[in-house]
């Protein structure tokens, strides 16, 4: 699927030149707008006053509003969700969902074909598996699932994941094989902080399968 999410991984790869790939440095990208220095102070500035939620929920809406709006649309929503927040701290958190958002290598992730929030329950042999995928993109022949992470301190490579988040993935990957049978499943885990994109192989997704509960898997947003 060239024009897929695989393309996406690919192209990403290509310039971090290892699985885990993000935008490189932020703060090494230069120009004007929300990259360079600042966009990379604004993320760091977001960590440090605990305000990685309102950056997940900026990361969900905005995909869905046109490109010249989402500044003014997050601004808004900030007033309006985040009344006591200082002015110059909802700039900063607007800076870092552009930032992720504006930048080609994500377009894929964030575009107009892509669903949010979307809840998920099927029975996986004979284990329910619930819960709610932040992003699907959903194409004739694969299912791509993309999870939000907004820990303070990210995990630099794929190793490092924390194995609750693989195997929250694995069973989501498990789910959708079942809703949608005979189609692809890709996975990929995002931290918000960074911003990170960890494509997962296969090949761990698999591993973590043999561990799902007996019973009912359930995972909350």
């Amino acid at each position: 699927d060239q024009g897929g999410f695989g393309a996406l991984v690919a192209q990403m790869q290509a310039v971090a030149g290892e699985q885990a790939v993000g935008v490189p440095a932020l703060g090494e990208q230069g120009g004007t707008g929300v990259g360079g220095e600042a966009v990379a102070e604004a993320l760091q500035r977001c960590e440090e006053v605990g305000l990685q939620p309102l950056l997940h929920r900026l990361l969900e809406r905005l995909p869905d509003c046109e490109v010249s709006a989402r500044k003014d649309v997050a601004l808004d929503w900030l007033a309006r969700s985040a009344p006591d927040l200082p002015f110059a701290e909802r700039q900063d958190l607007v800076a870092a969902a552009l930032a992720v958002l504006d930048d080609p290598r994500w377009s894929e992730v964030f575009g107009p074909g892509s669903l949010a929030e979307v809840p998920i329950a099927a029975l996986v042999g004979t284990r329910l598996v619930s819960g709610t995928i932040d992003r699907l993109l959903i194409t004739p022949d694969c299912i791509r699932i993309v999870d939000f992470k907004t820990d303070r301190r990210p995990p630099d490579r794929i190793e490092a994941i924390a194995p609750a988040y693989l195997h929250q993935m694995a069973a989501y990957v498990a789910a959708m094989a079942v809703i949608h049978p005979g189609r692809r499943v890709e996975a990929a885990l995002l931290f918000t902080a960074t911003p990170h994109l960890f494509a997962l192989p296969d090949d761990l997704i698999a591993a973590q399968k043999l561990g799902l509960g007996d019973e009912e898997e359930s995972f909350s947003a």
